[in-house]
């Protein structure tokens, strides 16, 4: 146990959510952990921007599966409760197909049923069809435990790679046409692959079970976003007697015989570890493994990038909900030119992160919208002004008037995450990860792609099993 002299010691490296999950259980478990951050804050990705002193996501927050949070807190003692304003949503995305005419996809499938209905009847009656679709999806991608519904709901077993026979062999897209008619809904029900970069008419249709996630355990809305969170999870984290080691970024991580053995850092002696964590992006992992071969190119196909504006704005914005989509009336035209092509659409899918802040006259607005990766021939010093112009327009058709409230804005182009996340050409994805080494093991969003916060909190659950296995305390 923690209280003998030769506690078992786990390293990790990186302090965001998926690496403060994993310390948090591994704690709990009896190990000494340390998490060394390059930073002088945690939190990642997660952390979030501050844009004139207010505080605001750094990307789009969907908050499923709230148990898994609830989970990682109850380990310390707390819970949803303590964090500030935790609340289900009873709107979870507001899709726009008309500046006064809107599709609220509900927590609550009648509601959502009647709200098709507006825009078209029979796609209405398919609703029920297309949810069990989904949920049908989300049971063969997760092998799940009985007690799904009793006090403490499973998390999933790994993620099956290869999901069953019903997985079927066309796109996303496909699949969802096969329930919807109506163009606009189709849109409504296909947007889950942009948020990781995919092309809705390829993609695979698996990214079709968050919807059945969504409506099985709700979305979470939190004040001030993932940065509360990460508040929270670090104070557990300390209380229960883990380190966080801030501006320290590891240089190396050493290998004996395909075993992870121990971390070089920038001042000192390297520290040998029972177990090594990595909660950075694989490409980056690689080259703190080895620095004298470049990490292989990604095998498969890169994901595109996004383009982001943070806005803090005066605008009156009371009929936007927390999460909208700006559909486009060209939805096929405007993906070919995105991902085919490779080329900055004209009329762009747009998706608006609202969240409240605190000040009551000044509210933060997030756009955010897929673009080509820096493989395609964009030069973004170029281009910033006038695709920022582009959306602006955009939201102005929705928000009349919105650009003369614009108080700061702050754009995020692929160059952003190439230069500050590592992320070869700025795509969002890298292939998911295993590690191919004895005593590593890598935690975050990039381990189950798409699946954000649920791959953060569930990786981290997984590891800290398998540590538990090898090195049994």
């Amino acid at each position: 146990g923690s209280g003998s002299l030769m506690a078992l010691t786990a390293a990790i490296i990186g302090s965001g959510i998926g690496g403060l999950a994993a310390g948090i259980r591994l704690v709990r478990l009896g190990y000494q952990v340390t998490i060394y951050e390059t930073l002088p804050y945690p939190g990642g990705k997660a952390a979030g921007v501050a844009l004139e002193g207010h505080a605001i996501d750094s990307a789009p927050t969907v908050i499923r599966m709230p148990h898994l949070l609830a989970q990682v807190l109850k380990a310390g003692g707390k819970s949803l409760a303590d964090i500030e304003r935790a609340t289900l949503l009873q709107t979870h995305y507001r899709i726009f197909k008309t500046p006064n005419h809107w599709l609220d996809i509900e927590n609550n499938r009648a509601n959502t049923t009647d709200n098709i209905a507006q825009f078209s009847s029979t796609d209405a009656n398919r609703y029920e069809d297309f949810l069990e679709r989904a949920n049908l999806l989300y049971q063969q991608s997760f092998a799940t435990s009985p007690e799904q519904n009793s006090e403490k709901p499973s998390v999933f077993a790994s993620l099956k790679h290869k999901a069953a026979s019903a997985v079927s062999t066309g796109s996303l897209m496909q699949e969802v046409q096969s329930y919807f008619s109506d163009d606009f809904i189709q849109q409504a029900f296909s947007f889950y692959p942009l948020f990781y970069g995919r092309n809705p008419y390829d993609d695979n249709p698996q990214s079709l079970l968050l919807h059945a996630i969504e409506q099985q355990w709700g979305i979470l809305s939190v004040k001030d976003g993932l940065k509360t969170i990460i508040a929270e999870m670090v104070e557990v984290f300390d209380d229960l007697g883990g380190k966080i080691v801030l501006n320290s970024p590891v240089e190396q991580i050493t290998l004996e015989k395909r075993k992870a053995v121990s971390l070089r850092l920038s001042s000192g002696l390297p520290k040998t570890y029972d177990a090594i964590i990595s909660n950075l992006s694989p490409y980056t992992t690689q080259q703190l493994l080895d620095r004298s071969s470049m990490p292989q190119t990604p095998n498969r196909r890169l994901s595109s990038s996004f383009f982001l504006l943070h806005i803090v704005h005066d605008a009156a914005v009371d009929h936007l909900s927390l999460h909208n989509i700006l559909t486009t009336h060209t939805y096929k035209d405007t993906m070919q030119l995105l991902f085919s092509k490779q080329r900055l659409p004209p009329d762009p899918w747009l998706y608006l992160y609202n969240p409240e802040i605190g000040n009551e006259s000044l509210r933060s607005l997030l756009v955010l919208t897929p673009v080509p990766n820096l493989t395609a021939k964009i030069d973004w010093h170029k281009e910033v002004f006038p695709f920022r112009d582009t959306i602006v327009r955009k939201m102005e058709s929705y928000l009349p008037g919105f650009s003369n409230h614009i108080i700061y804005e702050k754009a995020t182009t692929p160059l952003h995450f190439r230069d500050q996340y590592d992320l070869p050409a700025g795509s969002i994805l890298f292939p998911p990860v295993k590690a191919a080494y004895d005593n590593l093991y890598y935690v975050g969003d990039n381990t189950w792609n798409g699946l954000g916060m649920i791959a953060a909190l569930s990786s981290a659950e997984q590891v800290a099993k398998e540590i538990a296995v090898q090195n049994p305390i």
